[in-house]
């Protein structure tokens, strides 16, 4: 599979349920008319960063079924046991992978983190098309850590020929008061660097 970069930012390289500790919220939404051979099926999977996308305003830019499963709370290594199960309940062509945020507070390697997002990719990419979507920056101590398994990540799909969605320019002042979490902008943002991928 080949892609190209048409951006800097792009590297070529209905109802909430509860899981243990964690809760999925489940959006679909399909174009109103669905004719074309080109209509594509993606999933968007994740931690409580994608919780705010909303699906239905993505369809007509993207031309595409849209499924956003969020899953808050998960680490990259919960991400593994429970996106099966999100894969199941969509039959998606391309997905984007979001996760890694609920690890960087706590003990985990950044290596270790890494390892666990290429787990998802492989999970994920038996058949179909994966993106990778970066760690987003945030204004505390962990940016390194960050940086790190970002930069882990982009030689992997270098590497393997994935897209990687780098997410550089959702900035410091589109997170919320909590510097952890976007705000409205980095929401639209988040969503426009989702968009350009898709459309590639």
């Amino acid at each position: 599979m080949s892609n190209s970069n048409s951006s800097n930012n792009l590297q070529n390289i209905e109802s909430p349920s509860t899981i243990n500790d964690t809760t999925i919220e489940d959006i679909t939404c399909s174009p109103a008319v669905n004719t074309q051979s080109t209509i594509k099926n993606v999933l968007i999977v994740g931690d409580s960063m994608v919780q705010k996308i909303e699906a239905y305003r993505m369809k007509k830019s993207t031309k595409s079924n849209i499924s956003v499963k969020s899953i808050s709370g998960a680490t990259s290594d919960g991400m593994q046991h429970r996106v099966r199960g999100c894969l199941a309940d969509f039959q998606a062509d391309k997905i984007i992978i979001n996760c890694g945020t609920n690890d960087i507070s706590n003990e985990v390697k950044p290596e270790k983190i890494f390892e666990n997002i290429k787990e998802i990719s492989k999970i994920c990419g038996e058949d179909k098309e994966v993106i990778i979507s970066g760690i987003i920056t945030r204004e505390d101590k962990y940016n390194k850590k960050i940086d790190r398994v970002n930069n882990l990540l982009m030689e992997y799909c270098e590497n393997n020929n994935l897209l990687f969605i780098n997410n550089n320019n959702i900035t410091q002042d589109m997170l919320n008061r909590g510097k952890l979490h976007l705000r409205k902008i980095g929401i639209t943002q988040l969503v426009k660097n989702f968009r350009e991928a898709i459309n590639l």
